[in-house]
Order: C-alpha cells, then structure tokens, then sequence
C-alpha cells in the first residue's frame, strides 16, 4: 500500500523579505528545518525576496513604502493594515486556484481576510493562528491556535475561548546542543569591540519604549566596575535621544550601538559576558532562548513569561525598579550566579527549544490543525 500524499502547507508571512521581527524569524526557521519532511509538502509566500527553499514572493505594498503611506493616509488605516490586505489579494487568487489542506499565519488580519474568502466560497482549508504575540483577540477565524507558552493559552481559555481549538507547542530554533568555543579575544578584536572590559548585550529596538533602553543606559552607568555596553537593534524615532543619552551617561566610548541583519546578530551575542532585556513584557522573546544558546547569562524581568521560559537558568529581577539591574549585573559578571556553566546553558535551551527536541511535533501540531473541524 502506497503511503499518503504529504500534507500541503502554506506558511504565510507578509514582512518576510523585509522585516526582522519574531514573526518572519519563526517563519524562515520553520522552512528551513521543516522544508525537506517527507511528509509536508511546505511552501512559503513572502512580502520580499529570500533564499528559502520553496518560497514565493508575492506582490504587495509594503508597511515602509511611499505608495502605501500614500494610500493609508487617504483611507485613514493603518500601513501595517494595508500591507496585509494587498498581500492577501494574490493569496486569495492561488487559494481558489490550487489550496493547500492547512495555511499557517500570524498577522491576524490577513487570516481574517482568508477566513472570510473561505467561507464565502466554500474552501476547505485549515487555518493555523501561531500566536506568537501573545495576542487577546478573540480567535474566531482559525480552526486551531498555536500558542507558543503556557500563560498564553491558559489566558485564552478563561476567557472563553474553546479549550480543544488551544495547543501549547514554543517556538523552535535551530540550535546546537554546546556552546561554542572560539578565541573571544581574536573575535572581538575582529569585530571591533573592546578586548580586556566585560561586555554586556542587550538585543531590541533602539528606543525608550518597549526594550527600555534608556533604563539599561542608566544601569549599566552605576555598575562599578563599568562595563561596555553593545545594543544591537533597530532605529526608531528616539534612537538619536537613546545614543545621546548613552554617549553622556557612559561616554563615547563605553558603549557600541549597531543594527545588523539577524544573522550577525549571533556573533555579536557570544563575544559578550552577559546579556540583558529589560522589557516588562514579551509574546514569547526569541533572544533570550538565541543569548542563552551562546551561553552567556542572562537577565531578564521576574514576570510570569520569563519564568515559564527561562527559570531556573536566568537571573530573574523586578526591573521596574531603579538599582534592580545594577545588582544582578554586578553579581553575573562576578561570576556569582549560582555557578551555570555556559555549557549548561546551552544544553538547557537546546533541550527545550531546538527543532532537535520539537520537530516531532511540529508535524502532529500540522496533521491536527489540518483534521481539525471547520470554523
């Protein structure tokens, strides 16, 4: 007896191409560890050009773009909104064409506009929500949810939302099971980065708001002895206001500030000797698994996310408050964190987070959603 036709999957992404946020990182993970599975069929279509295996780039007008700003204004929405809805627009042409048994996306008004077509036309696909974000909104277009922690799904379902349609299943990365072993000297002499200060990495946009950057400027200006602190992010509209407060605050050269496609960011992470994010809230926060990989410590908020996610390997902190981040920098680059190993580090997250330990189920998270019953 001949085995099945492998299951059709669609991964949908509109900033692909384009943009380094969670979303397209899980995306072009998932392809790269799941596009030679003999049992899926994967395709990716994205907002922008790759090199993925098996993916189309498929016409829209991007957020950043002059026509669609253009556009947005007039009509009063949103340029991330209307990036979505023309992206949808050649989707919704190939699904009535040829569809796939499961689509898979996380721009939640992309999949409204899908769910709509199909139920105006009778498709037959599945719809796959990978709430990567920790989102609220009620998830009635999709036929199953892919919550990436336990605190989300668990919020979803006292709120009402149907227990059996919830799957908990983290995000996965392509990591190795040790940390690696390199001349950190050469390294950081090769990247231009200080050769005899320890070195502290916070990784996220360059701004006040979300990554709370100024509150790591001012954290790191009390440490005694005083690091060097490298933020690796993206610009934002007070990244001038961060860099001057950075420049004052530990002078010209007690910091580094770069922006760098997510693939140098690796590099920059394993030369330092700690790493810190100072947001108070993250959807599931991938650098912490990809700085804990590289073994360095790491500090993080005393939230209930990170505790799911990093507890007990991470040092745990209420950065709300003024000296919090100070201490437990000073205690981690005196070596006084109870001892972890980097080893040990990377062993923990590879044990949990690599698609070594997830692929698995990866496929049965797709098989369900796509037996899954329709909305």
């Amino acid at each position: 007896m001949s085995p099945p036709p492998p299951l059709r999957v669609w991964l949908l992404c509109t900033g692909l191409g384009r943009v380094a946020r969670g979303f397209e990182t899980v995306t072009a993970e998932t392809v790269l560890a799941l596009h030679a599975e003999p049992g899926l069929a994967l395709r990716v279509f994205q907002g922008g050009p790759t090199a993925l295996p098996h993916a189309t780039t498929v016409w829209n007008l991007p957020r950043a773009g002059a026509t669609n700003r253009a556009i947005a204004g007039l009509l009063r929405w949103e340029p991330y909104f209307l990036e979505q809805a023309t992206f949808a627009l050649p989707i919704a042409a190939r699904l009535l064409l040829d569809p796939p048994e499961l689509l898979v996306f996380s721009d939640l008004n992309l999949g409204n506009a899908l769910w709509h077509l199909r139920r105006r036309t009778g498709g037959r696909y599945r719809m796959l929500f990978v709430n990567g974000g920790g989102s609220t909104a009620p998830f009635t277009r999709c036929d199953l949810v892919q919550h990436v922690t336990h605190l989300s799904a668990n919020a979803a379902i006292a709120r009402g939302e149907p227990g059996e349609r919830q799957r908990v299943l983290p995000h996965a990365l392509a990591l190795d099971a040790h940390a690696p072993v390199f001349d950190r000297a050469a390294e950081r002499s090769r990247l231009g980065l200080p050769v005899n200060r320890p070195i502290v990495v916070s990784v996220g946009v360059l701004s006040a708001h979300e990554k709370r950057m100024d509150y790591v400027i001012d954290e790191v200006a009390a440490c005694a002895p005083r690091p060097h602190l490298l933020l690796l992010g993206q610009r934002a509209s007070d990244t001038e206001a961060i860099l001057a407060r950075a420049t004052a605050r530990l002078g010209a050269d007690g910091f580094t500030a770069r922006t760098l496609p997510r693939d140098g960011v690796a590099e920059q992470l394993r030369v330092a000797d700690a790493f810190v994010m100072a947001s108070r809230g993250e959807g599931f926060g991938l650098v912490y698994i990809e700085a804990l990989a590289q073994g360095l410590p790491v500090i993080a908020d005393d939230n209930p996310l990170t505790r799911e996610l990093l507890a007990p390997i991470a040092t745990l902190a209420p950065l709300a408050e003024a000296g919090a981040l100070t201490r437990a920098l000073t205690a981690a680059l005196a070596g006084a964190d109870g001892g972890t190993t980097r080893e040990a580090r990377a062993r923990f997250v590879h044990e949990r987070f690599s698609w070594d330990a997830l692929r698995e189920r990866y496929v049965a998270l797709y098989r369900d959603a796509a037996a899954a019953p329709l909305t």
